[in-house]
């Protein structure tokens, strides 16, 4: 039997967990641009060499918890249905979790030690690690709405805008945690890397690779697929570039075929791509 006193302090846990979610929502993100101090030209070298692991600390510590009750408060915007899925409760006890560990780093008192610093490292990496399924976890979450209730067209429509969002904040949060993971903890640079950024990278060949992956899908899915057209510059992550762009071409090629046009004609509408130089 759980005793009145570690029920109370449950309650306070979630009280104050609560209350820290709702301090992070009213702050802003952090854009991630090449300009952004904390995040590229800390390592300004190819090694990484001259970036400083006190300066990560400083931003990840309060940037991840942003990042990540941001994306709490948004699972509180799906349909009660798909909360009470199974998969869907892990993933938020995952992030949860996570949240939790974070905060630990992000208090007035936190020591800038170099066993604080490593230990803020590894706890990265146990987040990272945490989240590796989350994909599928959240995909197996939405099958299991379908096999149990049935949905209509608008709550099919929120389900997929949540997690449009909820993919792409995924995918900036590994990058950040990526890109500090490398410069500062075990793994050694074999690359002309700076982290995880390629200066050098092949933005064209990154994008034709991602649509080869994308419309494999689409073309085992619709039978057909459009073509790419490509209109060019430059790039950094080539990774996350891939990841980001085949989940842009896995909603367009979604949405091509439900236009309302003629079957013969909405194979060969091409679907536009602009890499803007940064």
């Amino acid at each position: 039997m759980v005793s009145h006193a570690s029920e109370a302090g449950v309650a306070r846990s979630q009280d104050c967990k609560s209350e820290a979610c709702r301090r992070r929502l009213v702050m802003t993100r952090t854009p991630l641009t090449p300009q952004e101090p904390t995040f590229l030209t800390l390592a300004s070298s190819p090694t990484g060499e001259n970036a400083t692991i006190s300066e990560s600390f400083l931003f990840l510590k309060k940037e991840l918890p942003v990042r990540l009750a941001n994306i709490m408060k948004e699972f509180n915007l799906l349909p009660e249905n798909l909360l009470h899925m199974p998969s869907v409760g892990a993933v938020r006890d995952l992030y949860r979790r996570s949240f939790m560990d974070l905060l630990e780093f992000d208090t007035g008192n936190t020591p800038n030690s170099t066993a604080t610093l490593e230990k803020f490292t590894d706890a990265l990496v146990k987040i990272r690690n945490r989240h590796s399924d989350v994909v599928m976890t959240m995909a197996q979450g939405v099958m299991e709405l379908k096999d149990a209730h049935s949905i209509n067209a608008n709550t099919e429509a929120n389900i997929q805008y949540f997690l449009d969002r909820f993919y792409m904040n995924r995918i900036s949060i590994r990058m950040l945690i990526n890109q500090h993971t490398i410069l500062f903890g075990d793994s050694i640079n074999t690359q002309n890397h700076i982290g995880c950024i390629d200066p050098h990278c092949d933005v064209v060949r990154v994008i034709e690779d991602a649509y080869a992956n994308a419309r494999f899908l689409c073309d085992q899915y619709y039978l057909a697929s459009p073509e790419l057209i490509l209109t060019h510059h430059n790039g950094r992550s080539p990774h996350l570039l891939f990841c980001h762009i085949v989940h842009f071409i896995k909603i367009s090629d979604n949405a091509t075929p439900h236009v309302p046009l003629q079957d013969t004609i909405w194979p060969t509408t091409p679907a536009p791509v602009l890499i803007s130089t940064f």
